[in-house]
């Protein structure tokens, strides 16, 4: 751990305070950002392999107090410690946006069709707290602290969606455990006929967001060369981008971290995305 103290809901910073961290990396090659719901077994491998080379700031987007994870990490920011030490970071919800998404949300977890809809489920239902307690920390610190990488995990968090990062020379790099419009075509194809409808329309409302937010990313990691192959075949990713790195972690993962920096960044797609009417950031 750096002389900089992690931010975490036991040691908040005072709201007077700019920035949430200041990394100081010593003798390691990078700082990066890592980014997930909470730290499940995936990405505490990857962390530990990470802390070797890069200091490393974890955004959870829900509260975690993961001893093996703090211990990974020079800093952890939850909700819970952004508030304390930004809340100017922290957002709230409009009661109409509110009222909407939740109807919208019960009807389609019933399993009712829902013409219409842009975005699959998963994504309708993490939208709002990631636009209110997460996205702006995070758009801060890109800024702030200039990371070498951003980590997103899993395949269906849409962070990136989100953030601005044309004026950061940041890698972006996705998680991949699966890839959910095959996952979801699966469930749709052994349901009855009006289920089956609904879960086929999620798993092409899927298959275009994984689409869109795989054209955000400079790197994919996954699990299995089956993985690799599916996203060059389904998405056509370009395969030299796809890292395998297994249960069993990765030799070479410092390398094809600097071969990564190397490489431009992929901002020749261009994704459209839905307005963001029914969130504020509170005052």
């Amino acid at each position: 751990m750096h002389a900089s103290q992690p931010i975490n809901a036991e040691q908040p910073k005072s709201p007077g305070n700019s920035l949430l961290y200041v990394p100081a990396r010593g003798e390691k090659c990078y700082h990066s950002l890592f980014c997930a719901q909470q730290a499940d077994a995936r990405a505490l491998q990857l962390l530990s392999q990470l802390r070797a080379i890069s200091t490393i700031e974890f955004f959870s987007q829900h509260p975690d107090r993961s001893e093996e994870l703090r211990k990974l990490v020079d800093a952890l920011h939850t909700p819970a410690s952004i508030a304390a030490a930004r809340p100017d970071l922290i957002g709230a919800e409009s009661w109409m946006g509110m009222a909407r998404n939740r109807v919208a949300i019960m009807l389609r977890r019933l399993g009712l069709p829902m013409p219409g809809i842009r975005n699959p489920l998963f994504v309708t239902e993490q939208l709002p707290p990631i636009y209110t307690k997460c996205q702006p920390a995070v758009q801060e610190t890109l800024k702030s602290n200039n990371p070498d990488f951003l980590f997103v995990s899993t395949q269906t968090n849409p962070l990136a969606q989100t953030l601005s990062t044309n004026a950061v020379d940041t890698r972006m790099i996705l998680i991949v455990q699966q890839l959910e419009a095959e996952r979801m075509q699966a469930l749709a194809d052994s349901s009855s006929p009006i289920t089956r409808l609904a879960r086929t329309w999620e798993a092409a409302r899927a298959r275009r967001f994984e689409q869109e937010n795989l054209a955000l990313y400079d790197a994919v990691i996954v699990a299995t060369e089956h993985d690799r192959e599916r996203l060059v075949a389904c998405y056509g990713f370009p395969t030299e981008r796809i890292r395998v790195i297994g249960k069993d972690g990765d030799p070479d993962f410092d390398a094809w971290l600097a071969a990564l920096k190397t490489l431009p960044r992929r901002d020749d797609v261009v994704v459209v995305r839905a307005p963001n009417s029914s969130l504020m950031l509170a005052a």
